[in-house]
């Protein structure tokens, strides 16, 4: 009987261990989330775009927002 419990307990232990290793960092997408309070805004943002200009622009209720990775910049 003890040795099934160990069988059992170290099948559980690999388990746990490679779904632990499934879920590694390296490589995810850096996510922030910015209130409206943040870009002085509305809350609905309904389309993102990059520029050639290397920011990124923003279509909001309020109108254009530019975003360069340090300040918002309303444009319209």
């Amino acid at each position: 009987m003890k040795t099934k419990s160990k069988t059992i307990l170290l099948a559980l232990f690999c388990l746990l261990y490679t779904i632990s290793l499934a879920q590694d960092r390296l490589g995810l997408p850096r996510i922030i989330n910015y209130s409206k309070d943040d870009y002085r805004a509305a809350t609905m943002n309904w389309s993102i775009l990059r520029g050639p200009d290397g920011k990124i622009y923003f279509g909001n209720n309020y109108g254009l927002i530019a975003y360069d990775g340090v300040n918002w910049d309303p444009i319209l």
